[in-house]
């Protein structure tokens, strides 16, 4: 290991460091200026843009492990180093701006994007969620409706008095979905502010979104 002390005119920093950057073997910086609040040490305003760029690749990083799509890395710096080597070439040959404020640009332009999209998918997936449970109430109560042998069953077992079949439709029935937890306190709740003249039925319905439910 060898320590060197650098004095860098402010004119060509950024050349400097671009070279210095590009050196395969590793490098670490000093800070001298520790002490220094940060707001107030050279070049904090890029410092923090190259954070916040930061930050949107671990949230690009996150989303992909969240939908279970590959990442693809370099398996090496010499093949990193050409690329962007090329990469930067060919930008600043058809753009009058740095290099950073391009990748900043298109980072900034992919992420709005990506937001755009994954709003769109909570949507959708609010909205299948919601037919789904709309369809698993319909087949649930179409089931109880139809079926005598469940009113005859239920009557029997809430020890009341089984109705004639011309009778059945004067009753009134609510249909809907709940968090199979808060199935016991419901039926509490139903049988203390009805007085006993509702019979709740719960029925388990298939988990689409990993949230527990009956219905």
């Amino acid at each position: 290991m060898i320590k060197k002390k650098i004095l860098i005119p402010h004119e060509i920093v950024m050349d400097v460091m671009n070279q210095l950057g590009g050196i395969e073997e590793a490098i670490e910086f000093i800070d001298l200026n520790k002490d220094v609040i940060e707001s107030k040490k050279n070049f904090s305003k890029t410092i923090s843009r190259c954070d916040e760029m930061e930050k949107i690749f671990v949230r690009f990083e996150k989303i992909c492990q969240d939908h279970n799509l590959e990442i693809s890395k370099y398996q090496n710096f010499q093949q990193f180093k050409t690329d962007l080597e090329k990469d930067i070439e060919i930008r600043q040959r058809k753009h009058r701006m740095t290099y950073f404020d391009l990748l900043e640009n298109e980072i900034n332009e992919d992420n709005r994007k990506i937001q755009d999209l994954l709003d769109s998918y909570e949507k959708i997936k609010e909205t299948l969620e919601y037919l789904y449970e709309k369809r698993s109430v319909f087949e649930k109560t179409s089931q109880l409706f139809l079926s005598s042998g469940i009113f005859r069953s239920t009557f029997k077992e809430e020890g009341i008095k089984s109705l004639e079949e011309g009778d059945i439709s004067e009753l009134n029935y609510i249909a809907g979905v709940a968090k199979a937890d808060d199935e016991m306190r419901m039926k509490r709740v139903i049988f203390r502010v009805l007085r006993g003249r509702a019979i709740p039925t719960f029925f388990e319905m298939p988990q689409t979104t990993g949230k527990e439910k009956s219905v």
